[in-house]
This record gives structure tokens, sequence and C-alpha cells, in this order.
């Protein structure tokens, strides 16, 4: 009798057990399956020149009328590099389109120097401050230099930065 209430003991035991284990089970599972999911919605990693890019562009979008209707068709980060070989500023130039408040297709060029939106580039020499023509002769300098001057281009992995921004590309 006492062989007896020992077995059933221990197979309470070992029942007990087996549910703990499952229930441990079940939560190991969940924990991995939620993991992954955040770690997908959190998109491609980026560099640290990407993630400039990225937060530059987000803000843009932010910008916008009607931040739904947006898209990027290029992107481009120049590096000012100063005389001790440090970097003194980057700017991050835009080629967007999207709507406006009536629902027109608009495009242009926008441009961030560091985090902060400069300007969109369309020249006029009524609108535009110092900082806009400094901006605008940097960039144009750059340009007629053949990228030779003190402002180095970054490759930026675009197709990283729209997934992340979950835009379509936008660039074929």
């Amino acid at each position: 009798m006492e062989t007896t209430q020992n077995y059933e003991q221990t197979a309470e035991q070992k029942g007990g057990n087996r549910k703990w284990v499952l229930i441990f089970a079940v939560l190991l599972v969940c924990s991995a399956v939620g993991l992954a999911i955040y770690w997908k919605g959190q998109g491609p990693s980026l560099g640290e020149d990407e993630q400039i890019v990225y937060q530059n562009a987000a803000e843009l979008r932010n910008k916008m009328e009607s931040p739904d209707y947006f898209g990027l068709t290029d992107m481009l980060l120049l590096k000012k590099i100063a005389e001790d070989g440090s970097i003194a500023y980057t700017y991050t130039i835009f080629d967007y389109v999207g709507t406006d408040k009536y629902g027109s297709l608009i495009g242009g060029e926008a441009i961030f120097k560091d985090h902060d939106y400069v300007m969109d580039y369309t020249p006029d020499p009524i609108k535009d401050d110092a900082e806009k023509m400094e901006v605008q002769f940097e960039i144009k300098k750059y340009i007629q230099e053949g990228g030779k001057g003190n402002l180095r281009a970054v490759v930026i992995d675009t197709e990283k930065i729209l997934e992340k921004l979950g835009l379509n590309d936008m660039t074929e």
C-alpha cells in the first residue's frame, strides 16, 4: 500500500513537473516570436552615415502636407572636411516627390545641414538668406570641381533607408 502511494505521489510530481516544463516551453516560444516580430519591425540596421540620412528623410516626410504620399527618388550625403581632417558638418540632399494640400504632385530637392533643414533647392535671390546662398555656393563648387574639393560624397545604401522609412523603392 505504501508503495502504491509512493508511486501515485511520484506520478503526481512528474505530472506537475511536466506542467511547469510545458508552461516554460510555451513562454519561451512566445518570447522568441515576440522578439522576432520586434526585430523585424525595427527594419534594417543602419550605419552612422545612413542614420543621419534616415533621420533627415523622416523629418522631411513629416514636413510634408501629406506624409502618406511621399517618396524619395535620390539621396546624397556630403561631408565637409575641415583642415585638420575632421568632419566639420554634413549635407544631406534629397530628390523627393509628394503631394501638396490640394493633392497636386510636387517634387524638388531638399537640403539638410547636419540635422537642420536648410532649404528646398530653388535659387531665388530675393528670398534666399546668407546661409542658403552659402549652401548653394558650396554645392555648385562641389559639382564644378568634380568632387575634388573639401566635400566628400558618401555612398549610402538607399534600399536600407527606403525600407526603414517604409517606402517603396522609387529609384528604379
